[in-house]
């Protein structure tokens, strides 16, 4: 869902949407709050029903809302990359594709039972992962990788969207 609003916002920025916003009542920063809180609200529902589609629910209903709630930010991350470093719909394409590569990280990471596995914490996909691990494992350290995750992925978007501001509304 959040690649979906990635692409909506090259097509905006395309079409100059956003430049026109900007003399309307609407904020900009509020139009873009409401795009990118309904990845956010879908990316959390889809993960929840994921899990138990996928047999994944025997971790519990806590286990399950608060992974789901740990990978909410990543929809509204991936909406921000998308448009903020693709110059154009093919360019997005190309980085959606070269994306999938980051899949990796939070697999290798549950082989690698080592310090080094926290060095795979640079991908935000990561910490929501690590979490529905630790649950199924009934493992300590639930909290601190929650709120560990929680800050990475909010500094994350933080610096995404000081560069859409600038790519959107300077460029």
């Amino acid at each position: 869902s959040g690649t979906i609003i990635g692409f909506l916002l090259l097509e905006q920025r395309d079409d100059r949407t956003m430049t026109a916003l900007q003399v309307t009542p609407l904020s900009p920063v509020i139009y873009l709050i409401y795009l990118l809180s309904l990845p956010m609200l879908a990316s959390f529902l889809i993960t929840v029903i994921t899990f138990f589609l996928a047999g994944l629910g025997s971790v519990g209903l806590r286990a399950i809302t608060v992974t789901s709630l740990a990978s909410a930010p990543l929809a509204p991350l991936a909406a921000l990359t998308l448009a903020s470093f693709a110059e154009n719909k093919v360019q997005g394409f190309a980085f959606v594709k070269a994306s999938i590569v980051l899949w990796i990280a939070p697999v290798s990471a549950y082989f690698l039972k080592s310090k080094w596995e926290l060095a795979f914490g640079v991908v935000p996909l990561y910490w929501p992962c690590k979490l529905y691990w630790l649950f199924s494992a009934a493992d300590s350290g639930i909290g601190f990788n929650l709120v560990a995750g929680l800050i990475y992925n909010g500094f994350i978007l933080a610096l995404l969207l000081q560069k859409f501001k600038k790519t959107f509304y300077n460029g």
